[in-house]
């Protein structure tokens, strides 16, 4: 059996650490990008319930523009 040295340990400590790094990564990313899409939706359902009242949200993505008109019948 070869004898494992520090050297060794050392390249399987910073593989492992690399891999967990992406790993964690990778979820917090995945689980943003579940939170915004669901915000988005709920952001087009709200509008289209205000654009009843005559109020229209255009969202961007530098912020929100809010317009005033005539209620739709």
């Amino acid at each position: 059996m070869p004898k494992l040295t520090l050297r060794d340990l050392f390249a399987v400590l910073t593989i492992v650490a690399f891999a967990l790094g992406w790993w964690v990564d990778h979820n917090r990313h995945a689980r943003l990008r579940t939170q915004n899409t669901r915000m988005r939706f709920q952001v087009e359902v709200r509008a289209r319930e205000l654009e009843k009242h005559g109020i229209r949200v255009t969202a961007a993505e530098e912020g929100v523009m809010v317009t005033h008109g005539a209620p739709i019948p």
